[in-house]
């Protein structure tokens, strides 16, 4: 396995690890729908600094499901 660098991963990388998940589907980087009514996100929130990365874990990605026009109901850590 190839050695990753810092920030999101590369499409090249996530592409045939969610391809098993959403098939048939267009997915992008940020947040991508589910079904009619669930949105799916992730971020790694890495380079910043360890006092505030559970903050930036938890915003980052409610950010990333508002920008598909959902609204941030629950999240896992």
């Amino acid at each position: 396995m190839e050695e990753l660098g810092l920030g999101k991963l590369e499409r090249r990388v996530l592409e045939p690890l969610l391809r098993k998940y959403l098939p048939g589907r267009v997915y992008s980087l940020d947040a991508n729908p589910l079904d009619e009514e669930h949105v799916i996100a992730t971020n790694p929130a890495l380079g910043v600094p360890l006092e505030t990365l559970g903050f930036f874990a938890f915003h980052y990605t409610a950010s990333n499901v508002a920008c598909k026009f959902a609204r941030p109901l629950y999240a896992t850590l």
